[in-house]
């Protein structure tokens, strides 16, 4: 992977836990309203704020790189990613909801459901946004030009422009091509064997066929 592929990747596991760490907040927040109290500034004084912010998303982290793919985000797929970050959340929700969530206090069953889908809504909505944003950009960024994946194509042609069509920046589509051709093509032969050759170019050694065996009858 190169530098600019991985410090891409950094950012976006860092666009993670920014984004989880806002809807933990977010939820934070509307959990003190449910519960009547005022929201105001004296809420940052609450240490229970502070490590949900910082050990929730910590968990969100290690949760994705354990079922997410965090390898190159130049080889992710927009549609597939949404979709996994929405069944992701839902699970990590899920789990929030059983381990943290149950013990709060409520005034009914239905504050349970609400709780549920405030969460995941803050997370999935914050996760999936960003998430978009930075693969868009990604994938521009690879249509462009800028990142590319180093590709190499093997093949035989008598026609430069073949090769010539391939070569084009804007046919690249993402691929650092690396050619390996050979300076001049004959008829192929039926036999032989490839040589190197000083220059690095490559040659054919022909191997010769034996004569065949003809019998000759002499008459006596």
């Amino acid at each position: 992977m190169t530098r600019q592929r991985s410090i891409d990747t950094t950012v976006y596991k860092a666009a993670d836990f920014a984004t989880a760490m806002i809807a933990w907040a977010c939820f934070f927040l509307y959990r003190k309203q449910v519960e009547g109290v005022s929201v105001d500034y004296t809420i940052l004084g609450d240490p229970n704020f502070w490590y949900g912010i910082i050990l929730i998303p910590t968990g969100w982290l290690l949760f994705y790189s354990i079922f997410d793919q965090y390898n190159d985000i130049y080889r992710l797929s927009r549609l597939a990613t949404l979709t996994r970050t929405l069944f992701l959340s839902f699970l990590g929700v899920m789990f929030l909801f059983f381990t943290l969530i149950l013990d709060d206090v409520v005034t009914n069953y239905k504050t349970y459901y609400a709780s549920f889908f405030t969460l995941f809504g803050y997370h999935f909505f914050f996760t999936g946004i960003v998430r978009m944003v930075l693969l868009t950009r990604a994938s521009r960024r690879l249509k462009a030009g800028k990142v590319a994946f180093n590709t190499l194509i093997i093949g035989v042609t008598t026609m430069p422009s073949n090769c010539i069509k391939i070569s084009q920046p804007e046919q690249k589509a993402g691929l650092s091509l690396c050619r390996l051709h050979r300076s001049q093509w004959s008829q192929r032969p039926r036999t032989g064997r490839l040589s190197a050759q000083p220059g690095g170019h490559s040659s054919v050694e022909r191997r010769s066929s034996p004569a065949p065996y003809r019998r000759s009858d002499h008459s006596h």
